[in-house]
């Protein structure tokens, strides 16, 4: 095949002008070897320093147009956890044609997946894996610590990662933090990594969690305390009561229901992250509401530090945080 042979120095030029030139041969990766770079073209290149030669370039892959294979309407984003992406279900077909193109464009996913419904007390959301390898388990890098996670037997969100790194980097010195709902670990770990000096306790319901939580709190070289129990057990316990400077409520479905106990393991003026789903627009007034309200039930007063939304959820409701003292 025709090639434009020219100097590292110059390729950026010759490449560009092959472009402007209309000579680029389409479908071919250009390479270099040794001291040169070789383009693919179909005429010789003009203004431009270089040899007309003869040389192998590999084809290119064919992409996939994205938006062709789902249509103009569908979205074209996923959920990536370590190796693994995750797609909303377009159906079989268009789903195969999304998988296809993400592995395409990300050589690291080795799995792409749709994900079920929620099922099960510890309400996960299993997954069918459309290509690549079939599995669930994977390694998840975030703010320089390492999860894992298999996803068919525990929850885990990467679109919380910021919010992780938020919190983590909110915790003074000698802090105790009380992490409820807490997963495979990632709040709580992330935290104990960021301050060393924090008093860390770690609570989450599903076993299949706290045994991966443990074992990614070694992986992170992090002590904490660390139990399998549900939640309105562990509030209702007279040493925890008034116990913690900070909780995080990251139970975004029913953390409602646990305000008052959660209140009552705090310091007066402790910090409480409440995570709950809302509308998209002003669902931060009702989080206050219902955080002023537990308040009141306890006794305590209610004081706004401020809200964000960290993620979407559906068209309309997205999941908001509240970070509020109670004095």
């Amino acid at each position: 095949m025709k090639a434009w042979k020219t100097e590292l120095r110059t390729a950026q030029k010759a490449l560009e002008a092959s472009q402007l030139q209309g000579v680029l041969k389409k479908g071919f990766k250009p390479h270099r070897k040794g001291e040169y770079f070789f383009i693919p073209i179909t005429r010789k290149l003009a203004g431009v320093k270089g040899l007309l030669c003869q040389a192998v370039f590999e084809k290119r892959k064919e992409r996939i147009d994205v938006k062709a294979a789902l249509g103009p309407k569908a979205s074209g984003s996923f959920d990536l956890v370590g190796s693994i992406a995750i797609i909303e279900d377009h159906g079989a077909a268009k789903n195969k044609a999304f998988a296809k193109a993400i592995m395409q464009l990300h050589p690291r996913i080795k799995t792409v997946a749709v994900k079920g419904e929620t099922a099960g007390k510890y309400r996960v959301r299993p997954l069918e894996t459309v290509a690549g390898i079939d599995t669930a388990r994977t390694l998840h890098k975030e703010n320089g610590c390492v999860f894992e996670v298999d996803l068919n037997r525990e929850y885990f969100s990467s679109r919380l990662s910021f919010e992780r790194k938020r919190v983590a980097s909110l915790v003074g010195k000698n802090e105790c933090v009380l992490a409820l709902f807490a997963g495979v670990g990632p709040f709580p770990i992330e935290i104990a990594k960021a301050s060393k000096t924090a008093d860390v306790f770690a609570v989450e319901y599903n076993p299949n969690a706290v045994k991966r939580m443990r074992s990614n709190a070694k992986r992170n070289k992090v002590v904490m305390l660390i139990e399998c129990a549900d939640v309105k057990v562990v509030l209702s316990r007279k040493e925890i009561t008034g116990w913690a400077d900070r909780v995080l409520m990251t139970a975004p479905h029913n953390a409602k229901d646990f305000l008052q106990g959660t209140i009552n393991s705090t310091k007066r003026g402790g910090i409480i992250h409440y995570y709950s789903f809302a509308a998209s627009k002003d669902g931060d007034k009702e989080l206050a509401k219902d955080a002023r309200a537990a308040c009141k039930a306890t006794k305590r007063r209610f004081k706004r530090l401020g809200a964000r939304v960290v993620s979407t959820f559906s068209a309309g409701k997205v999941q908001w945080v509240l970070d509020f003292q109670a004095f």
